[in-house]
């Protein structure tokens, strides 16, 4: 048990790494409840608690990933709030909180990969009620351009994955839709 009761209220989407580089992985949380981005720290041992750490405040956090954003060799974190508005990512360790997008609202799928191989980390997210697919390229400062997939499909969000659907060596997203109940592949081009 990770903890019985002392997430904040509605947690949503889990990620796992290793943020304090101590060679035990960790757990990050997103929890709407009350608007947390989350750490959990794992013991020494199985039988050791974990320790709760908070990275963000952010009303309506829903999702969160980890991964080398700014390139410094140490995880930072992406959060998206899919019950409110905004995708923001946190210079780790100190969790330093950067503006991908203020306001798209309820980005409630988020990905994270290199979408366009230039060896950087790149954000795409999905929004279930701007019927919004985006990717957004870090152009290798942390600076974060916008580039639509899909907008004019009426497509819903639930939940967003990247993999190289075909094999060509290309990061591709797949999408859980909400209430357009379907699942969707785009294709990475770039």
């Amino acid at each position: 048990m990770v903890t019985a009761g002392g997430a904040d209220g509605r947690p949503h989407y889990l990620d796992f790494a290793d943020l304090n580089r101590d060679g035990r992985g960790d757990i990050l949380l997103g929890d709407s409840g009350k608007g947390t981005l989350t750490w959990w720290e794992r013991g020494v041992n199985d039988a050791a608690p974990w320790t709760k750490h908070v990275i963000a405040q952010e009303k309506g956090a829903t999702n969160i990933k980890a991964g080398d954003i700014n390139g410094d060799g140490r995880a930072d974190v992406v959060g998206a709030c899919g019950h409110g508005k905004g995708v923001f990512w946190f210079a780790g360790p100190t969790w330093t909180k950067h503006v991908i997008d203020a306001d798209l609202a309820t980005p409630h799928a988020l990905a994270v990969g290199d979408f366009d191989g230039d060896g950087d980390l790149d954000v795409a997210v999905a929004s279930y009620t701007a019927f919004t697919v985006r990717w957004y390229e870090n152009d290798g400062r942390c600076g974060f351009t916008p580039h639509d997939i899909d907008v004019g499909h009426k497509q819903e969000a639930y939940d967003l994955k990247a993999t190289d659907l075909d094999g060509d060596g290309r990061t591709d997203l797949i999408l859980a839709g909400r209430e357009t109940r379907n699942a969707v592949g785009y294709f990475n081009r770039k």
